[in-house]
């Protein structure tokens, strides 16, 4: 007897649970490893599936749209980005796209303070020092670093990510939060998350702190380059946490 279970492809090694939840519902073939699934095991093995559980990793383009066939109805990746799936083919084949917004927004935005205070701080630098046993006689002008507190901290993007990190770094006593971002924001959400908006140009030259948060788009590729660099203090830290 022909099983009556929607057949679903697992590009990766997932969570047990959520393997099992999917198991009680479908029938799937699993790629159970941590490295990405080879591109002609993936073309070979979507072939005839419903669905398909994927990764950033998985280009989901037209050919593979092929290869998997008409009955092909969704397409699940496990990432807040989506770059890596046609989504212009699957609205023309009526496949439906889910996706996992917001929920990495916590994260990433503890990661881009610990970035922040590793680089001021030169965490990374006073580790290796510990560990190659040049740490030695205590001395004033060693291993200084900028304070967070009362400086101002730029953020190129001000979306979900750029106003977690704003919360997170209220309590290190910053002087001002600025941004800049594709469109201009309202003055309720300025108030409402603590931050002014100002141009670019303001953002580089009056930042002591400044994250990069944005979105790749064609506007925002290569934006810092040499140019940019050479309007910002000298004594500024950089942290580039954008896809």
């Amino acid at each position: 007897m022909m099983s009556s279970k929607y057949k679903i492809l697992v590009t990766r090694r997932i969570p047990q649970a959520a393997l099992n939840f999917l198991s009680e519902h479908c029938e799937i073939y699993h790629w159970n490893s941590d490295d990405v699934i080879p591109s002609d095991v993936l073309q070979d093995k979507i072939c005839g599936k419903d669905g398909v559980f994927c990764l950033l990793t998985d280009q989901v383009d037209e050919n593979l749209l092929n290869k998997a066939g008409a009955q092909l109805k969704v397409v699940s990746t496990m990432s807040v980005g989506v770059d890596h799936i046609n989504l212009v083919e699957c609205g023309k084949r009526g496949i439906s796209v889910g996706y996992t917004p917001d929920i990495l927004t916590s994260a990433t935005a503890e990661l881009t303070v610990g970035l922040l205070l590793a680089t001021s701080r030169r965490i990374v630098e006073g580790t290796k020092c510990v560990k190659n046993g040049t740490w030695g006689t205590w001395k004033p002008m060693w291993m200084c670093g900028p304070s967070l507190d009362g400086s101002t901290v730029g953020l190129f993007g001000c979306g979900r990510i750029g106003q977690a990190v704003v919360e997170r770094l209220r309590p290190f006593n910053v002087a001002k939060f600025i941004f800049n971002s594709s469109t201009r924001k309202s003055e309720e959400f300025e108030e409402k998350i603590g931050a002014k908006f100002v141009e670019f140009d303001a953002l580089l030259s009056q930042s002591d702190f400044l994250i990069s948060c944005c979105a790749l788009t064609p506007k925002t590729a290569k934006i810092f380059n040499k140019d940019a660099f050479d309007k910002m203090k000298s004594s500024s830290v950089f942290v580039n946490i954008a896809r």
